[in-house]
């Protein structure tokens, strides 16, 4: 085949993109709605997350992808935790609420290297 890889789409691709084309359908429904915005940036970290474990799997290089995709992982409950505040209506950047989440975030990245 002219020296070109075959394209192969693994599962977690094909996943990673779903969660993209879903976020994206939920933010152009109605972009200036909160929890849409929110919805979409879960759907992007999730892909993130599962791109990473993808090139661990297939990459040779897979153990700074593994911790990279663990490092992805960490904040995963620093998303959730910013979908409930801003469902409940009580989330506000400018507040600085949150910080711990974050932090504990890193903290938790942090380890993975």
């Amino acid at each position: 085949m002219f020296g070109f890889e075959q394209i192969i789409l693994n599962p977690a691709m094909l996943a990673a993109l779903a969660a993209l084309a879903v976020g994206f359908a939920v933010l152009w429904a109605n972009p200036k709605r909160g929890i849409n915005r929110v919805f979409f940036s879960g759907s992007i970290h999730v892909a993130l997350w599962l791109l990473c474990l993808e090139l661990a799997i297939f990459q040779e290089d897979g153990l700074f992808w593994l911790r990279m995709a663990t490092m992805v992982g960490a904040f995963i409950p620093f998303h959730l935790w910013i979908t409930k505040e801003v469902v409940r209506g009580t989330y506000d950047i400018r507040r600085g609420q949150g910080w711990w989440m974050a932090a504990l975030g890193f903290f938790l990245g942090w380890i993975c290297f």
